[in-house]
């Protein structure tokens, strides 16, 4: 389901498509506030924050963070989802600093009802925020900012 409200930034350049410019909102930084991802990329740009592996570490349980790791390790990368915002990142294993950057400049869509992935473009070399129907097959679910408990049965 793709309603022609795909945002792109460049890691490299911060022009948008002109296309883009007619149907976007809020910057998405604005929008993840209170969620658990903008820790993790404010810290990825700033370098205070260790890489996608510590996250995951620290944002879910221990048996589903390390499946998530080997998920990473073996792709090369991870769909992460907010079921509150809608949101869902694909994110590879080296993301670095620029590119958090341009995630976070990213603008989304004024009056989307529908799920947002945001991807990285590869043969155009950007990032995009493309609707979808809903988390993606094989994602992983991250909860609030408050710390995961670890539950001993999982």
């Amino acid at each position: 389901m793709h309603h022609g409200l795909m945002t792109s930034r460049s890691t490299g350049d911060a022009s948008t498509d002109a296309e883009s410019t007619r149907s976007v909102g809020e910057l998405l930084v604005s929008f993840m506030a209170g969620s658990i991802f903008l820790p993790f990329f404010q810290g990825v740009v700033s370098k205070a924050s260790e890489d996608i592996y510590v996250w995951l570490h620290s944002a879910l349980p221990r048996k589903r963070a390390a499946a998530a790791e080997d998920e990473l390790v073996s792709s090369g990368q991870i769909t992460v989802v907010d079921p509150v915002r809608r949101l869902a990142f694909e994110l590879p294993a080296d993301i670095e600093g620029r590119e958090a950057s341009a995630i976070l400049s990213l603008r989304i869509p004024t009056a989307s009802d529908t799920w947002l992935l945001v991807r990285k473009d590869y043969s155009r070399r950007l990032w995009v925020i493309v609707p979808i129907d809903g988390p993606p097959a094989g994602s992983v679910e991250v909860g609030p900012t408050t710390p995961v408990r670890e539950d001993p049965a999982e």
